[in-house]
């Protein structure tokens, strides 16, 4: 898991807690989601796709399947950028095929993907995430 702590941004951190918590939350989220798309495309251009066909996968489902999912508690906004999971047999859901690719196992070698794509979009992911969030506190302030 990689945790990012952003700083810096004493001006927006108080403008943001002028807002009440719901439309803090919804704010982080919108931003967290904006912030979360460059990554996401660089790594469906790099996620291995299949070349044949099985009957447990079809050609571009682990590319497919990459997405963001932000989780919110009380004083706490997760997100998960990466293979969808979905319930089923455990080996043959995308996010658990999507970690065979990205480190490898025992007849397969590596073929990182999501690694990559978050070394090389992360400081665009991070902007974005300043500009939304900026954005959506200036909208939200006026309006208030």
């Amino acid at each position: 898991m990689i945790v990012a702590n952003v700083t810096g941004l004493e001006a927006l951190q108080e403008a943001l807690t002028n807002l009440e918590p719901k439309l803090q939350r919804k704010s982080i989220k919108d931003a967290i989601l904006a912030a979360a798309q460059p990554i996401i495309e660089d790594a469906k251009a790099k996620a291995p796709v299949l070349q044949v066909p099985t009957p447990e996968r079809y050609p571009g489902e682990l590319r497919d399947s990459i997405n963001v999912s932000v989780k919110s508690k009380k004083n706490f906004i997760s997100a998960r950028i990466g293979p969808e999971r979905v319930k089923g047999d455990s080996n043959q859901t995308p996010a658990t095929y999507g970690l065979v690719m990205e480190f490898g196992g025992k007849h397969w070698r590596k073929q990182p993907y999501m690694r990559p794509a978050f070394d090389a979009k992360n400081g665009a992911a991070l902007d974005t995430f300043v500009a939304t969030l900026t954005t959506e506190v200036e909208k939200l302030a006026v309006s208030k």
